[in-house]
């Protein structure tokens, strides 16, 4: 017979190991969805190691998701997804050819992987090459964590 493994939200939990049980932390198990919506001005250009400030990350709360959509594929641009101290830490170069379609472009597994802390002051990082003035640009970030 196989081993039956356990990810570690549930250890202490629901395996057996403790006694009594663990409770589950509820800024992973059973957590609450928040979604946050950030778009380039239209007209502006986002020249290549411009720092794009995209809100903060509430405590308790990790980055699950980082969403693209464009109008316009950004060719050889990149984007970084971080805080400041690490600029990669959610997205690490990622690129954008799809036009039209909201498309996940991230998080690093180390990032997800990390226990929920505290606020965060996220921003992207615009690499390779300029986002042209024309191009529409939306991110949609989600967290999760206690609501």
């Amino acid at each position: 017979m196989t081993a039956v493994r356990t990810p570690k939200q549930l250890v202490g939990v629901t395996d057996g190991t403790a006694i009594p049980p663990k409770l589950a932390d509820g800024r992973e198990y059973g957590a609450g969805k928040r979604s946050f919506i950030y778009s380039k001005v239209p007209g502006t250009v986002w020249a290549a190691t411009n720092t794009v400030q995209l809100g903060k990350k509430p405590a308790g709360h990790k980055v699950t998701s980082v969403r693209l959509c464009t109008n316009t594929s950004l060719g050889t641009s990149t984007i970084d997804v971080g805080i400041p101290g690490s600029v990669k830490k959610y997205v690490d170069a990622a690129t954008l050819t799809t036009t039209n379609r909201l498309t996940e472009i991230g998080v690093n597994a180390t990032a997800l992987d990390d226990d929920p802390v505290g606020e965060e002051t996220l921003f992207a990082t615009i690499g390779v090459a300029d986002i042209a003035a024309g191009t529409l640009l939306t991110f949609i970030i989600e967290t999760v964590g206690i609501t």
